[in-house]
């Protein structure tokens, strides 16, 4: 598991989360990669290969949309954003996000709104 600090960015007024490069090519996830975005009342999370945000030790997710990570060879990108950032997860431009990154899935959220994720998948703090 590795960790990340990532600042909210903003497009057009709503919360923008963008992830790039050595975060996502050293742990596999590479430019056309299907995942499923999941966003949950204090977080988001990314998942791919099957794995099921259902099987994992978090609350339901709110919305949850099927897509592909972006870029270009060497410099994979998963941009997102709108105002169900706002609404759902509770991010809000300039605040800064912690990224949790394990083999499948990818977890973000704000420390002010989710105290940690750590207490809910606990198997993190292990790795």
């Amino acid at each position: 598991m590795q960790e990340f600090k990532r600042k909210t960015g903003a497009n057009k007024g709503a919360p923008r989360t963008w992830l790039e490069g050595n975060i996502l090519e050293s742990k596999g996830w590479v430019t056309g990669t299907e995942f499923v975005a999941s966003i949950h009342r204090g977080f988001v999370t990314y998942t791919r290969n099957g794995a099921d945000v259902a099987d994992l030790p978090f609350p339901p997710p709110i919305l949850q949309k099927t897509r592909r990570v972006a870029g270009k060879p060497g410099r994979p990108v998963i941009d997102t954003n709108g105002e169900h950032l706002r609404k759902i997860a509770g991010f809000t431009p300039g605040n800064v996000l912690t990224v949790l990154v394990d083999g499948d899935c990818i977890a973000v959220f704000d420390p002010k709104v989710v105290e940690s994720l750590y207490t809910l998948w606990p198997n993190l703090a292990a790795d």
